[in-house]
């Protein structure tokens, strides 16, 4: 009688990018029977650390004069945990995170989100926003209503007081 004879490997091997590759290979065959045997093997790759992927599609979702909200994509996961930071300013060469409320209204501003893990940090592109004007504080006087005839009115106003226009 003949038996059945199984072989089977299982190697690892380590890349210089970090990945772990394992490879496992099994051969069943009848020992002096060239025709029955089969063999077959799978590979595994555990990709190793790295730096984050880069934020992309910066966009802002909401805008006033006193906040801003904004929104990216994370195309994938390269190592967790990873950590999201907004970094903002006046200008495009001096962003910071100082500071996480948005302070003067109609101004424009930089800012860029810093993905973070413990491999290194990743920034997206720079983006500009520029908040909007701060409504009045007070309201237009001298407010009257001219009647034109059945169907039509006039209204009519003065500004607000100069102090109170912020820009209007």
């Amino acid at each position: 009688p003949r038996g059945i004879e199984s072989v089977s490997t299982l190697t690892r091997e380590l890349t210089i990018a970090g990945d772990i590759v394992f490879r496992c290979e099994v051969t069943i065959s009848i020992p002096g029977d060239p025709v029955v045997s089969n063999s077959s093997s799978v590979t595994i790759t555990v990709l190793g650390a790295s730096n984050p992927v880069q934020p992309t599609n910066l966009t802002i979702v909401d805008i006033t004069y006193y906040k801003v909200t904004i929104q990216w994509t994370v195309t994938s996961i390269a190592y967790t945990p990873e950590q999201y930071i907004i970094l903002y300013g006046l200008n495009e060469s001096s962003l910071t995170q100082e500071s996480d409320i948005v302070n003067d209204f109609n101004t424009v501003y930089y800012y860029q989100v810093r993905s973070t893990n413990t491999e290194g940090a990743t920034n997206s592109d720079v983006v500009m926003f520029q908040t909007t004007k701060k409504p009045p504080t007070a309201p237009p006087e001298n407010f009257i209503i001219i009647v034109i005839n059945s169907t039509a009115l006039k209204l009519q106003w003065d500004l607000p007081p100069e102090e109170h226009r912020n820009g209007i």
